[in-house]
């Protein structure tokens, strides 16, 4: 072999070896590329992530929130923290795709909107009792008509533009069958963590949220939609008094146990007065008017036909008159009703509760049952 065909040879060798370098660099850098893609990919999920919590924290505020650009960061913060975790177990359920992302959003405006008409209907947004009345607020909606305002036209249109932006922009995620187990199992696991969390700690106390019973309004709309609901649902469940039990009830009502026609014989023998017969006594009458208003209590109105003076006349033959303090104004009377026939305060239960819709109240001794036990009827 010649030196020229060793040159030759030498040379196509080493090319051969560049080559075989070079295409085996380029399938390193194939891996390398798809990796960087998949970050990028999951940075750009993730920002739409952070927009849809925060666009869901305006469009729940801003169709009926006055005061919002006034909110304090103190309670800006904790309500995208309570967001945050319902957009990521939205998320999660929703396997982490685009359209999860919309309907977390889709539920704040939603929210959002309902709040605006109920405040337009009855001056307050939706507190957690509420939602054991769906019925009755479906019974009595077809009274009430549906428009639309500039604030919620912008909202509507803040929506749309943040679901073309989804289809645009944010990648789509394939999912397989172990995503949907892990997606779903870390969906569990963050309620399992919220729920412990809303039971552990006080939203009242540890957020110094206060919830004005005769401004509920108000108190949403400087603290916030989701921190003030969490903070009136935590009050659904009334706690026990300082130093309240059984036994001390017991004793404070041991001296009222026996019916005022007991005579010494029937404490003798209980089984004499199990069943009350007839009482002969005055006929007791109680009348709750939800309608009835004195408008000459009024200034400048004393003294003149605003005046009800049939229920004057009464009042003036009755045994007792006089004002009494209670418990609703405006609505919520049904509350008034429940204070006067239990004799239950409605101070000892959370603000926004109504014992008739939330709570068993079979059994409950009340006024009608103490005078069936004396013997009336009705």
């Amino acid at each position: 072999m010649t030196e020229s065909q060793k040159a030759v040879q030498v040379d196509d060798a080493g090319a051969a070896t560049r080559n075989r370098c070079g295409g085996t660099g380029r399938a390193a850098d194939v891996p390398a590329r798809s990796r960087r893609g998949d970050i990028a990919r999951t940075l750009v999920r993730l920002a739409f992530f952070v927009v849809a919590v925060a666009l869901g924290f305006i469009l729940l505020e801003v169709p009926w929130n006055d005061g919002l650009p006034a909110m304090e960061a103190k309670y800006v913060m904790p309500n995208l923290a309570v967001l945050a975790l319902g957009g990521a177990i939205t998320f999660l359920i929703g396997q982490r795709t685009r359209a999860s992302l919309a309907v977390f959003v889709g539920l704040c405006l939603l929210s959002g909107m309902a709040n605006f008409f109920l405040i337009e209907f009855k001056g307050q947004p939706i507190v957690p009792a509420d939602l054991f009345a769906l019925s009755t607020a479906a019974s009595v909606s077809s009274g009430y008509s549906l428009f639309l305002t500039p604030r919620l036209v912008a909202c509507l249109a803040a929506f749309a533009a943040f679901c073309a932006a989804l289809a645009l922009w944010c990648p789509k995620r394939p999912v397989t069958g172990p995503d949907v187990m892990v997606n779903c199992l870390c969906a569990v696991l963050l309620a399992t963590a919220g729920v412990m969390q809303f039971d552990r700690v006080s939203i009242k106390k540890e957020c110094a949220v206060k919830v004005d019973v005769w401004d509920v309004r108000g108190s949403y709309a400087t603290q916030g939609t989701a921190l003030c609901f969490l903070s009136r649902a935590q009050e659904l469940v009334p706690k026990p008094p300082a130093g309240y039990s059984a036994e001390a009830v017991t004793d404070i009502l041991e001296p009222f146990g026996a019916r005022p026609a007991d005579t010494a014989a029937d404490r003798e023998d209980p089984a004499s007065n199990s069943v009350a017969g007839p009482h002969d006594g005055p006929n007791v009458i109680a009348i709750m008017n939800e309608t009835f208003s004195d408008l000459s209590s009024y200034p400048g109105l004393a003294g003149t036909v605003a005046e009800p003076s049939f229920f004057r006349e009464v009042a003036a033959d009755a045994l007792a008159a006089g004002d009494v303090y209670v418990s609703a104004m405006g609505g919520g009377t049904c509350n008034s009703e429940f204070e006067f026939l239990t004799g239950a305060s409605m101070g000892n239960m959370g603000g926004g509760v109504y014992p008739y819709v939330l709570y068993d109240l079979e059994g409950t001794e009340n006024l009608a049952s103490y005078f069936r036990s004396l013997g009336y009827g009705t």
